[in-house]
């Protein structure tokens, strides 16, 4: 199983075809979902104590699981988030899979964390960001926002040690629904305990910047006024 003798051998020539194959795809097929009846008959589940010949567990992902996955980076892919990768970064996919590497710090993952650091900074070079400004890959939006909102929520606590005002977070109704979920406060009090956080969502119209919720012809102005005014302290703003 950790050696590499002629079973894995087979399994690498396999998994290297189907890979050329599937790069080679001009567009990307869109594929679709399948119903649990479906997976039923065509997808038995080969999990066994004697195991599977190569073949019968490869041909089973390649013609049912594999064609019942949306592809995301198929140009007819107009839902949620799609995705545009580059046929190199896909190939090498396969080398870091075999490197075995884990990116979570410096301590273990130099290497990684130095060549992330370095696309970080060009990234915020691009954007025009200070020299001191830094971050970390993560893997979506969700994650994104989480992450986000604990560091705000941290550094105030750090430097507003005194300060017991409810946090809030301003954002329109089109705002992704983990930043609701995020401001639930069973998941805060675990986070930050003692930090509760308020989330005020509040509808923007750009154009004439007034509110639909709360008081028509405000401007975003005086809805932070009112914030303060109503205890609140606003820790992130994020309107779409």
């Amino acid at each position: 199983m950790h050696k590499f003798d002629d079973k894995v051998a087979r399994i690498l020539l396999n998994v290297l075809s189907h890979t050329i194959e599937r790069l080679s795809l001009d567009p990307p097929t869109l594929d679709n979902s399948r119903t649990v009846d479906f997976f039923n008959e065509n997808a038995k589940c080969l999990i066994c104590e004697e195991g599977n010949p190569i073949e019968t567990v490869f041909n089973q992902y390649k013609s049912v699981l594999e064609e019942s996955i949306v592809s995301i980076d198929s140009p007819r892919f107009l839902s949620f988030i799609p995705v545009a990768p580059t046929k190199a970064s896909m190939i090498f996919d396969l080398v870091v899979s075999a490197g075995s590497l884990n990116g979570t710090s410096w301590q273990e993952a130099s290497g990684a964390v130095w060549a992330e650091n370095q696309v970080i900074r060009w990234i915020a070079d691009l954007a025009d960001f200070p020299e001191e400004a830094g971050g970390c890959f993560i893997s979506g939006g969700t994650l994104g926002n989480l992450s986000a909102l604990v560091v705000a929520r941290e550094f105030y606590r750090r430097s507003h040690s005194s300060n017991n005002k409810r946090l809030a977070i301003v954002c329109s109704d089109q705002a992704h629904s983990s930043v609701k979920s995020t401001a639930y406060p069973d998941m805060l009090n675990k986070l930050i305990p003692g930090y509760m956080l308020t989330l005020l969502m509040v509808v923007l119209d750009y154009y004439h910047q007034k509110l639909d919720i709360f008081m028509m012809g405000l401007k975003k102005q005086i809805l932070l006024l009112w914030i303060h005014i109503n205890g609140y302290l606003p820790l992130w703003i994020a309107l779409q």
